[in-house]
């Protein structure tokens, strides 16, 4: 048995499930993912860089791929059941990277470049839309955690294969354990962060706004992504313009 993920602000492409069965059924044993491409709704294709029909990842070539994606990192999940049986699905308000992780130290999976599913980027369900200081501040005990076990569990593979990564994840697990008010694991993981790339303005400035408290710290993740957003929304409609003239 084969299990997809859409998520609330996908749609699939029509011939979708076809194309996806037929992958998965035709590739052979030995894989227990297959991976396949959205494309955003100004045409855009993700992940960026796009997947390579065929490729097969590994552990250590799934974080290397992962050290190569720009801010375009989603791509449709088909999943054996099997898997579920020793590697879990989040069940809190964490994010899928642990899951992903596990999931490519134990199974092969397949990539495949078809397009299945479109990506709504003004939908109103999408996190970047609404990234309220509040929902940040529910969010990070959760998020805390995942990192921790991230760094525990996949720190030294990261270390070797995805250095990127690895950065982000200390970024994410100081910043996080800062507005669940662990202060002495924010520290932790920010001295982590410095030790490496002392003199990224990034690491000075997890560690100042750190040091103002859980609120302040996630007033401004929460500006953060909001300008993030901002721009994004202003690029897709700056590329769909330039789309509409060329056509």
């Amino acid at each position: 048995m084969w299990l997809i993920f859409l998520d609330d602000d996908d749609t699939l492409v029509p011939g979708a499930l076809t194309v996806i069965y037929n992958a998965a059924e035709h590739a052979g044993g030995g894989f227990h993912r297959h991976t396949f491409a959205y494309r955003d709704d100004d045409g855009r294709i993700s992940p960026r860089p796009a997947l390579t029909d065929g490729e097969v990842w590994d552990y250590r070539g799934y974080l290397e791929w992962v050290d190569q994606v720009s801010e375009q990192t989603d791509f449709m999940n088909c999943i054996h059941r099997d898997v579920f049986d020793s590697v879990r699905w989040p069940s809190d308000r964490s994010r899928e990277e642990l899951f992903h992780f596990a999931l490519a130290r134990y199974f092969r999976t397949k990539c495949h470049s078809d397009i299945v599913a479109i990506i709504h980027s003004d939908a109103s369900s999408r996190f970047t839309a609404v990234p309220g200081y509040e929902r940040v501040l529910r969010m990070a005990p959760d998020l805390a955690r995942q990192m921790i076990r991230i760094l525990d569990e996949h720190g030294v593979a990261l270390q070797t294969c995805a250095p990127r990564t690895y950065a982000r994840f200390l970024r994410h697990a100081a910043i996080n354990n800062y507005m669940a008010g662990s202060r002495k694991r924010g520290l932790r993981y920010s001295a982590a962060l410095l030790r490496q790339w002392p003199f990224a303005p990034s690491a000075w400035g997890v560690l100042f706004f750190g040091m103002l408290g859980p609120r302040a710290t996630a007033a401004v993740v929460a500006l953060a992504k909001r300008r993030a957003s901002d721009v994004y929304r202003k690029t897709v409609s700056r590329w769909g313009d330039d789309y509409l003239r060329s056509n």
